[in-house]
């Protein structure tokens, strides 16, 4: 007993606990608060559709269009869609491939989605 109260005497040992305790606190109440209500902002967000087969998956891009939580744009090409992204038209940009509902069917449907890292205003905002 008499050794651990010697070692919490010591100066490197206080600094130690003092950090300990400080750093995650400052972590959760700084940095974390940064993330604070984003799902509310999430209607700020722009987001850029593309169809790869516009006959066949209209009514999946006119349902993603209409019911999104968030800013849509449908765009012709994949190609103009991440030019857009760039450029900072868009944030982000979703690709729903062709023979989307008859993988769905299978239950191998995948939507391809592209992020601008460069722009996260979502959280900032």
């Amino acid at each position: 007993m008499k050794s651990a109260l010697a070692l919490f005497k010591t100066l490197q040992v206080r600094i130690g606990l003092v950090f300990a305790i400080f750093v995650p606190f400052v972590f959760l109440m700084i940095w974390m608060t940064g993330y604070d209500d984003a799902t509310e902002r999430i209607d700020r967000l722009h987001v850029g559709i593309v169809s790869e087969n516009p006959d066949e998956n209209g009514a999946a891009v006119q349902f993603l269009t209409t019911h999104a939580p968030f800013q849509t744009e449908l765009v012709s090409s994949k190609e103009e869609a991440l030019a857009d992204m760039d450029n900072g038209d868009t944030d982000m940009v979703v690709v729903v491939p062709a023979g989307l509902q008859t993988a769905g069917a299978n239950g191998g449907a995948t939507l391809t989605y592209y992020v601008n890292d460069r722009s996260s205003d979502l959280t900032w905002l």
